[in-house]
């Protein structure tokens, strides 16, 4: 459409390759068809159409006459030629046309016998993050499945306007104000050119962006926050961060170390051949003894149980650090590949095992620590925790504690995988607890808790969510468990990815370790329980069930008629964006501010009031990706169309509320959305107090002096009543 009202600026398009216009590429329809008449499995998603899974219901493959081959021949003499060959045939139907150039080999690897290749999906020899098809096979070279999140990229460019020194430098301001620390304490261990695909890791609007992938750490090795700071900017806008968290996750070649002050590591007390007179067999007492024995545990579980050789495969050491200063958590060190525990958390199994398969999952999926796939990260390090702590003979293992992660640390348990609401986490997808947000790098603490009590139904079985499970062990389980993490699980797994890789898993395993088909029902069975295979929803909540709306004021935004911005400081207009610029909520158009380094503060406000119906509310979609705890958004109201303007935060009844306190600028000391809300959220008021008045909304952003990130969106106005 075009915008007439010069209420609002649309983006212009300087460069032709700076133009995305999103396209689906598909392979040949008859070659899906054909699968789909077949015993696979294939899943489309479900915005875009794209396959992003194609699976078996068989150990023996997807049996199509021209890929299957008789029992102990080969098609091709190696799996990667065999994997090569299945992606010339199906990768355009996951959005990649040309598999040859785009997809690069990462890894090929044998678990339980059955091959398996990752690929890396690049544009113009660049990676897209989060990016990776991966395809197992069976003994026979057969197609076992082939999944993974793609991007699909008609033109952009990737020569980059933003020098690596400039981003870097940008990424280090970013992180010192954020931790309040000085630029010189800090260091930087990555620096790469990567694509940004929105809605692989993160489900906000937008379009593909180049961005410096950068971490940041600190120089000294010890910061007891445990920064390692992902830091993507972006590399054509000066100054603009896409998005950034912190990369630390929380909560047998032994080398133990005692720190108290001076450099890291600190004083090495336990060594594998060598035991020094804090660390004795049997485990005493102190934090070193159990940090170390405890770290044998873990070891010997991957080994026994999966033959893998410590956390990298290959016989990486265990260095574990205990900390004797005041540091109330624990954590694995992905930068140095170590261990860090404050006073008290090395005296837990499975809190050590726990923070051990971090680096497992660093050397595996590499699960990125955001989102959905932070969560599984999150609840993969539990599942394994717990499973040590239920195999080792050590510890108090009762029902009462059984399935309880942390119960021996000071505090005691943060967690329980039988019961997560025990804990506030959400024991299935359409819980009140599952969390939607932005906060602890969008859930990843909280969300952990659909996997976890999936696993725990799997392994002891119950009753939950209509389903009635019967429980399979710990071994089945682990086994299943392993080969999805190890060979299923991309870098941007959600939890419906999941659902379809730990079933191909399972089926993939009939006939080995005394898994049946029998078993693989009762895994599908707890899969379904958590409603693993259902997508989070945002809940509009805009009128009870069976009342209906009845509309005061409505705009979709897709035009400016209605709404008029101001500058209050400096020069940031609100937009109209499509899919061609920042991209849109819903319809065509979204209002949208971009989140820019310089002191601004500018506001979006009804042209005019509206009469408040009794009764009535306020709701709106939005999203947000802000430098958290400084630039921000808010919601103001005019009463009788003058210019005094009130914040609609006591209003406040259902959604997205503000998330956090604003300083540095014209925002300062107020609270308001900021950070990241990590997906489309809507956010909805009580205006009963303002019946029979005639009212104004306004949306207002300010940023400070520096540091920019994406910016604000803003879809689906309205004022209503239900009825």
């Amino acid at each position: 459409m075009k915008v007439k009202s010069k209420s609002f600026r649309l983006y212009s398009l300087f460069a032709a390759l700076s133009l995305l216009t999103p396209s689906i590429a598909s392979a040949n329809p008859t070659e899906i068809d054909t699968l789909q008449k077949t015993n696979a499995v294939v899943v489309k998603d479900r915005k875009t159409g794209k396959v992003t899974f194609i699976g078996s219901n068989s150990a023996n493959g997807i049996q199509i006459g021209k890929q299957t081959t008789a029992p102990g021949q080969r098609a091709i003499a190696t799996p990667e030629g065999n994997a090569r060959s299945f992606l010339r045939t199906y990768a355009p139907a996951f959005g990649v046309t040309n598999s040859d150039k785009d997809l690069t080999e990462i890894k090929s690897l044998k678990i339980d016998g059955l091959p398996a290749v990752k690929y890396q999906q690049r544009y113009n020899n660049i990676p897209i993050w989060g990016a990776q098809i991966n395809v197992n096979l069976d003994t026979r070279g057969n197609l076992l499945s082939m999944g993974g999140e793609t991007a699909t990229i008609d033109r952009l460019d990737t020569v980059p306007k933003v020098a690596k020194a400039k981003a870097i430098n940008t990424a280090l301001q970013m992180v010192a104000k954020q931790y309040k620390i000085r630029v010189s304490e800090l260091k930087i261990s990555e620096s790469e050119l990567k694509i940004y695909q929105p809605g692989i890791v993160d489900s906000t609007p937008g379009k593909p962006q180049l961005v410096w992938f950068i971490k940041v750490v600190p120089k000294n090795s010890l910061n007891l926050e445990r920064i390692e700071q992902v830091v993507l900017v972006d590399a054509q806008k000066p100054e603009r961060i896409v998005l950034t968290f912190n990369n630390t996750p929380h909560a047998r070649n032994r080398q133990t170390y005692y720190y108290t002050s001076g450099a890291l590591p600190g004083t090495l007390v336990c060594a594998e051949t060598t035991i020094g007179n804090n660390c004795v067999s049997p485990p005493g007492t102190n934090d070193t003894s159990k940090a170390h024995t405890y770290a044998a545990d873990t070891y010997n579980f991957y080994r026994n149980y999966h033959g893998r050789d410590s956390i990298n495969g290959y016989g990486m050491p265990l260095v574990s650090i205990v900390l004797g200063i005041n540091y109330n958590n624990a954590s694995w060190d992905g930068t140095n590949n170590r261990m860090i525990y404050g006073p008290g958390y090395a005296r837990a199994d499975d809190v050590v095992a726990h923070e051990l398969t971090h680096g497992v999952t660093q050397y595996s999926s590499n699960l990125i620590y955001y989102g959905e796939s932070g969560a599984i990260n999150e609840s993969f390090s539990d599942v394994w925790g717990e499973f040590v702590d239920l195999t080792n003979g050590k510890g108090n293992d009762s029902a009462a504690l059984r399935w309880k992660i942390g119960e021996e640390v000071p505090g005691g348990a943060g967690r329980d995988m039988k019961n997560p609401p025990l804990y506030s986490q959400p024991d299935k997808i359409t819980s009140p607890y599952y969390y939607t947000g932005g906060e602890d790098n969008a859930g990843v603490h909280t969300n952990s808790g659909v996997n976890n009590k999936a696993v725990y139904l799997m392994t002891d079985g119950g009753v939950f969510n209509g389903r009635t499970i019967t429980g399979i062990g710990i071994t089945k389980v682990a086994k299943i468990y392993y080969r999805a993490q190890t060979t299923l699980v991309t870098p941007g797994t959600n939890h419906y990815d999941l659902y379809n890789y730990i079933n191909q898993s399972c089926n993939s395993l009939v006939g080995t370790s005394g898994i049946t088909t029998s078993d693989c029902t009762q895994v599908r069975n707890a899969l379904l329980a958590v409603q693993m295979n259902v997508s989070p929803a945002t809940d509009l909540s805009i009128c009870p069930a069976g009342r209906n709306g009845v509309m005061s004021f409505y705009d979709g935004l897709e035009s400016t008629a209605k709404w008029q911005y101001s500058y209050l400081l400096g020069n940031n207009p609100w937009l109209l964006s499509d899919e061609s610029t920042n991209g849109s909520i819903d319809g065509q158009y979204s209002a949208f501010i971009e989140n820019v380094a310089s002191a601004t503060d500018t506001t979006l406000a009804m042209k005019t009031g509206v009469t408040i119906p009794s009764g009535g509310f306020l709701h709106f979609l939005h999203a947000y990706n802000l430098e958290n705890g400084y630039d921000g958004g808010v919601l103001e109201y005019s009463i009788g169309n003058t210019n005094v303007w009130q914040d609609a935060r006591p209003l406040f009844l259902a959604g997205q509320n503000y998330n956090g306190a604003l300083s540095g600028s014209t925002l300062a000391g107020r609270s308001a959305f900021t950070g990241s809300s990590n997906t489309i959220v809507f956010s909805k008021y009580n205006l009963s107090s303002l019946a029979g008045k005639v009212v104004r909304f306004r949306f207002r952003q300010a940023n400070d002096s520096s540091v920019g990130n994406q910016g604000w969106w803003q879809d689906n106005f309205r004022i209503y009543r239900c009825q």
